[in-house]
């Protein structure tokens, strides 16, 4: 190993710690070295304090006895580009912070550091740093520049390519005096001017010009005096336009605290400041005079002015300052306490929310005013109460302010207009709920209301106008056109009722679409033409229903590759009285889980092409999808026509054109226990989920650690079509040898056992499905899966568990068996408990999700039941698709 190897890293040496007193060309690093605290002491004891500060004194002794102009120069190299600049100063080739420690930054128009000498008195100075490929230039002026209304340099730096030039410190600046609250009088504003323009007149005289004066580099001391900075920028001069331009709008600053907007020269309070004043006739003549000494014969600048007039006002800046500095500090520590606190209150903050956003469900969300009749409800509270709001909005607008009923009428008559807006909001209202991020149903329930609005705000301004005796002649193609509009409104309204709407789904829908497009244009025909209000309203309709038709037609075309491919096709069977249909697209596409899609299948009848009908896709998949499977109940129009062609021993592969996916995405992640609750052809709506849930199992993105499906169907037949997709569910079921899914199907009607097991993992009831005792199990978590351990004995009771491989035979449904908990000393929870949501009996709660696509009366009964355990993270969600 050499010897450098073997030396220590660190060395304590006294000797090789410089002499800041003896000039030396070797550069130090940028960091201050360690002062020698011994040597300091001796110094102390060596040199009383009088002699030191006078000799300080005469070092830093003010040029006031040189006089104006330039003086005898000597030639010397700049470090870095070998340009001459002229010495008067000289110029130290060590770093500044040898000799300095930086205190702060101050901004003078750009930032300087504000530092104090190492020794003794320890004395403030601002340092400034001058870089880049003009330094040379910029050393040259400062070092030229001697005048006493100039901050003068007293020390300069060459230090690491940039130069660093030493000046007494003046922290106030005009910028200070600027922003302080008292306001000058003439001679005050004299004595600063007067000083600047003495400077800018010495500039003149020796052919140069500042270019870049402004409050903020003019500095003012205790004594009175004005100092311009930033000499470092003066150039030759071309003209003295432009200082004699900043200097007006420096005097404007100071006369009345602002500068105008559009850099106008003048001042707006002449109280203070009479248009015949000296004041505003020198600031009128910085905007005339073509030199800088024009400016000295001013009546203002020689009215006798005195340094001495201005000396209270630097003190004043500076507490003004001060006082600014310390407002910042205490906003700024403020402002930190306020964060830190709301840091530490957030999680009451989130409890408050959370607490208030349950009782708001449970009282108002889950609760119901009217309950489900064939004809009106269910109506929850919150429904409710958005509908009155929403009525009491329209009322009021109609009725306030309205001096006769006549304009009571008018007011109903626009805002029928304007309530006509959302219901031509697109072609197809899926596309809207989408957009919003809403569920089909509230989109629905919005359309409703607005048309009943619209409907109900046309019947106030036509009964309105009746008990105003105004005349109504058919002749008049207004009066034609509003009995028209009328009409049409209330055909719209008796086609709503059941009855109709019923007989035939895709007449009705047809239908109602065009008798809404002309009704509007009944009522842009009775609108008067010579005013743009209220037709506009109309125009805004249309135009809205136009983009968005523009916006769905091109999402159909791209997901569709229309113009890119063929046409997709569907292969369409059928199975036990259930349409199996698979969509074979030509472009990939990403469908997330309870989605759905509108299809158009113009070849299987003659009316087809006006008809889509939406439909639930049961396939899922992490990545895109080519193939999209649909499980499809047959009712009446297109679906018994496909199952009538389905069924003549051949299998259908028409063209297809779809819409979508449609429908928001709900995450499932964060619940522990879900429990699918389906009825008949409802349980094609959980597939997608299922899917989804198992892989997340065994991927691990999930906390789901069960799934329960419970099915309620008529009887036995009705399961056979979706038999296979359940055991492919099952079959996916398999890490940590599977378990986590379980099946019940509950049959109404038919020669069924009251129990019959299918295998280890499902179970056939006779009956309807018990769902308070189902519910009450699923929330108290003993039937949760315990994440497997890596142990023997794990591993036994984990075979004890699933029933073997070999025990399955094909087309077997392999469920496990529900039970409710065993039989114990210990009574069960009672209806009343249920009710009043408590579990105080059972080892706990866990988070449940409730997914229902069921009847209605599956529907109002799940309610009741979530709503007393929203608390123990209980929630409800009914998918799109409701088996009504």
């Amino acid at each position: 190993m050499s010897s450098d190897l073997k030396r220590p890293l660190t060395q304590i040496d006294f000797g090789a710690v410089p002499d800041t007193s003896i000039a030396a060309p070797i550069q130090h690093a940028p960091r201050t070295p360690t002062a020698d605290r011994r040597r300091r002491a001796l110094q102390k004891r060596s040199a009383s304090s009088p002699l030191k500060r006078e000799a300080k004194q005469r070092k830093w002794q003010t040029k006031d006895e040189t006089p104006a102009g330039v003086r005898p120069l000597v030639t010397v190299q700049a470090a870095s580009d070998g340009v001459s600049v002229l010495e008067v100063t000289a110029i130290k080739q060590e770093s500044p912070w040898n000799c300095f420690r930086e205190d702060y930054e101050l901004k003078f128009g750009e930032f300087v550091s504000v530092a104090s000498d190492r020794k003794l008195p320890h004395d403030s100075f601002i340092i400034k740093r001058f870089d880049g490929p003009d330094l040379a230039k910029k050393l040259q002026m400062l070092q030229r520049v001697r005048h006493n209304s100039f901050h003068d340099m007293r020390q300069c730096f060459s230090y690491e390519n940039s130069y660093y030039a030493v000046f007494p410190n003046m922290p106030i600046s005009l910028d200070h005096v600027v922003k302080s609250p008292p306001y000058l009088d003439e001679h005050e504003l004299a004595a600063i001017l007067g000083q600047v323009v003495n400077g800018l007149v010495y500039l003149a005289s020796n052919g140069l010009e500042h270019g870049s004066l402004c409050s903020s580099n003019i500095l003012l001391n205790t004594k009175g005096e004005i100092k311009i900075a930033g000499q470092e920028c003066c150039q030759e001069i071309t003209s003295s336009a432009r200082d004699i331009r900043a200097l007006g709008i420096i005097a404007m600053e100071l006369m009345q605290k602002y500068a105008k907007v559009d850099a106008a020269i003048g001042v707006d309070d002449l109280e203070r400041w009479p248009s015949d004043c000296n004041a505003v006739g020198f600031l009128s003549m910085t905007t005339s005079a073509t030199y800088v000494d024009e400016l000295l014969d001013h009546p203002l600048l020689k009215s006798g002015w005195e340094k001495e007039n201005i000396k209270w006002i630097a003190g004043l800046a500076m507490g003004s300052r001060r006082r600014q500095s310390d407002e910042g500090y205490a906003i700024a520590a403020g402002g930190a306490v306020a964060v830190v606190a709301l840091i530490h209150l957030l999680p009451y903050i989130f409890s408050v929310v959370k607490h208030v956003s349950l009782s708001i469900s449970k009282h108002l969300t889950y609760r119901y005013i009217l309950s489900r009749h064939r004809i009106l409800g269910p109506w929850t509270r919150t429904g409710v109460i958005v509908q009155l709001v929403y009525i009491a909005a329209n009322l009021f607008c109609a009725g306030f302010g309205a001096s006769t009923i006549r304009k009571v009428g008018l007011r109903a008559g626009t805002l029928a207009v304007v309530n006509m807006i959302p219901l031509f909001a697109a072609p197809h209202l899926a596309f809207v709920a989408d957009w919003i991020g809403m569920s089909l149903k509230t989109i629905h329930i919005a359309h409703r209301s607005a048309g009943f609005m619209t409907f109900f705000l046309g019947l106030l301004h036509v009964i309105v106008a009746a008990a105003s005796n105004i005349s109504l002649s058919l002749d008049a193609p207004r009066d034609l056109f509003a009995v028209i509009g009328g009409s049409l409104l209330c055909l719209l309204i008796l086609l709503l009722f059941p009855p109709f709407r019923k007989l035939s789904y895709e007449l009705f829908l047809r239908t109602h679409q065009a008798l809404a497009v002309a009704s509007a244009y009944a009522v842009w025909r009775h609108l008067p033409s010579d005013k743009a209000f209220p037709r506009v309203y109309v125009y805004v309709s249309a135009g809205l229903f136009l983009f968005m038709f523009a916006l769905q037609s091109g999402s159909v075309i791209l997901h569709n590759g229309i113009f890119w491919y063929h046409l997709s096709r569907a292969t369409i069977t059928h199975e036990s009285g259930a349409l199996k249909v698979q969509l074979h697209l030509q472009k990939p596409i990403k469908v997330d889980d309870g989605q759905y899609v509108n299809l158009w299948i113009p070849s299987v009848s003659f009316w087809s092409f006006l008809q889509s009908h939406p439909f639930m896709v049961i396939s899922w998949e992490p990545s895109e999808q080519k193939t999209l499977d649909l499980l499809i109940e047959p009712r009446k129009g297109l679906t018994q026509e496909l199952l009538h062609h389905a069924s003549k021993s051949y299998t259908l592969n028409p063209f297809i054109v779809f819409s979508g996916p449609h429908g928001p995405h709900v995450s499932m992640n964060e619940h522990e226990s879900v429990l699918m609750v389906a009825s008949g052809f409802g349980i094609a709506a959980h597939f997608s989920h299922l899917k989804r849930l198992i892989y997340g199992y065994n991927a691990r993105l999930v906390r789901a650690r069960r799934i329960h499906i419970v099915w309620q169907i008529r009887d036995k037949v009705d399961g056979l079509a979706a038999q296979s997709l359940l055991n492919r569910a099952l079959k996916e079921d398999k890490l940590d040898d599977g378990c986590i899914l379980e099946v019940s199907i509950y049959v109404e009607a038919g020669d069924v056992p009251p129990e019959f097991p299918f295998g280890n993992r499902a179970t056939l009831y006779q009956g309807t499905a018990p769902l308070a005792e189902i519910f009450l199990t699923e929330v108290s978590g003993n039937y949760n899966k315990t994440p497997r351990m890596l142990t023997a004995g794990s591993n036994r009771r984990s075979s004890e568990k699933c029933e073997a491989e070999a025990t399955r035979t094909k087309g077997d449904v392999e469920f496990r068996k529900f039970s409710l908990p065993a039989k114990t000393n210990e009574l069960e929870p009672s209806e009343s408990d249920l009710e009043a949501g408590g579990l105080k009996r059972h080892s706990g709660t866990v988070k449940v999700l409730v997914t229902l696509s069921g009847s209605g009366e599956m529907r109002d009964n799940l309610r009741k039941l979530v709503r007393n355990y929203l608390h123990a993270g209980v929630r409800l969600l009914e998918l799109e698709y409701q088996p009504e």
